[in-house]
């Protein structure tokens, strides 16, 4: 009877250190597999519909960490993109319209990039807007295009030389200003300047285009 006691006692305790151990197991898994970008960056809000009335493709990121400079972008990025207009389309306010939110996020090294598209259709006299945006994840703290400018080797004035000249390829002789909004850096490293430019194709309309100026990969 001692023996079969013993026997029950000791399968008692293999059973619980096992299920222990997958718990632990299954926890880790959970944590390993929130890597790269996972770990910094969620869709605060995703919204998808497509039906006679509107069509709605939103997608807003935040940044995930829980400090003071990462909720100050964030409130940034809700105020610029979640507003009053938005949250009356969702909820079935407006008719006829489209609105496309298209965020890009990267990771390189410590640097997290988020780029923001917006556009509404019907629309005139814009592709939209663009936000930029770049946060350290070692130091807590918003980077700078200056900054930005810094860090990858890049000189501003040599960056808007290369994004004028783009422009007036792209948009011929009728580019009237080109303005940076932000360096949005890839995965590996490379970058792109996002630019507003103004131009009037038909020599008459002035109209803001979005441009993404590829920038040489300083090694």
């Amino acid at each position: 009877m001692k023996k079969a006691a013993a026997v029950i006692l000791a399968l008692a305790m293999f059973v619980c250190i096992f299920t222990a151990c997958q718990k632990s197991d299954g926890d880790g898994g959970a944590d390993a597999a929130k890597s790269g970008i996972d770990k910094y960056v969620s869709m605060a809000v995703s919204e998808h519909v497509d039906n006679e009335d509107i069509k709605l493709d939103i997608e807003i990121p935040n940044l995930l960490p829980d400090t003071e400079a990462a909720k100050s972008i964030n409130d940034e990025i809700n105020t610029l993109f979640y507003g009053d207009d938005i949250q009356a389309a969702i909820d079935g306010g407006f008719a006829g319209i489209e609105i496309y939110i298209t965020p890009r996020t990267a990771l390189y090294d410590t640097i997290v990039s988020i780029r923001i598209d917006e556009a509404f259709v019907p629309m005139y006299g814009t592709d939209g807007s663009v936000y930029v945006v770049n946060y350290d994840t070692a130091t807590d703290s918003r980077v700078e295009l200056d900054q930005m400018f810094t860090i990858f080797g890049y000189t501003y004035w040599g960056a808007m030389d290369e994004a004028n000249r783009l422009a007036a390829e792209t948009y011929g002789e009728f580019v009237d200003s080109v303005e940076a909004q932000g360096l949005y850096v890839n995965e590996d490293g490379s970058c792109e300047l996002i630019c507003y430019v103004y131009a009037r194709p038909n020599g008459v309309d002035s109209w803001q285009y979005i441009m993404s100026v590829p920038l040489p990969k300083n090694e």
